[in-house]
């Protein structure tokens, strides 16, 4: 979701349907406290869940800050 997938994208990368992306969507705008999807990257990043790769750029792009194995 940070990278600016759409739903249909990450269900056919992660082989799940759209409607159980959906469904794990509205849990993290929950456990996160946001209403709005730009909202998560901001949650994320405040959370240190996620860091800029390019922390100079206005637009960065997201990694995870702990990666998972």
């Amino acid at each position: 979701m940070v990278e600016g997938k759409t739903k249909p994208e990450l269900a056919t990368e992660l082989g799940i349907s759209v409607s159980t992306i959906g469904h794990g969507t509205l849990r993290i705008y929950q456990a996160l406290s946001v209403s709005y999807h730009k909202g998560i990257a901001k949650k994320a990043l405040l959370l240190s869940l996620i860091r800029p790769q390019h922390p100079q750029t206005l637009n960065p792009a997201f990694t995870l800050a702990h990666p998972i194995d």
